[in-house]
């Protein structure tokens, strides 16, 4: 879900980067070290009651989280390539 969060947000050009605009990357950021210590602090994942986590099952956890953000990523892409490129508010949801 924090990776649907970032592919569903609206484009930002790097011209308009400003820390105002950055809230929801650094929400995406605090939940992912929330959920990563959950798994990997000892006391903490005690508390939680969760299960060591290997390598390979992270890998695994990390692939299945991004392919629903992929899928949104490749559909705009699509969407965006027929229209020749341009953007429109309908791509961001808004209706006009």
């Amino acid at each position: 879900q924090l990776f649907v969060a970032l592919a569903l947000r609206a484009p930002r050009t790097r011209r308009s980067w400003r820390w105002e605009e950055r809230g929801l990357e650094v929400a995406v950021l605090i939940a992912g070290a929330a959920q990563l210590a959950g798994a990997f602090v000892p006391g903490l994942r005690d508390l939680l009651g969760a299960e060591p986590v290997g390598a390979a099952g992270l890998a695994v956890a990390t692939s299945l989280a991004l392919l629903p953000a992929l899928l949104v990523r490749l559909t705009r892409f699509r969407h965006r390539s027929r229209q020749g490129g341009t953007y429109s508010p309908s791509d961001r949801g808004v209706r006009p």
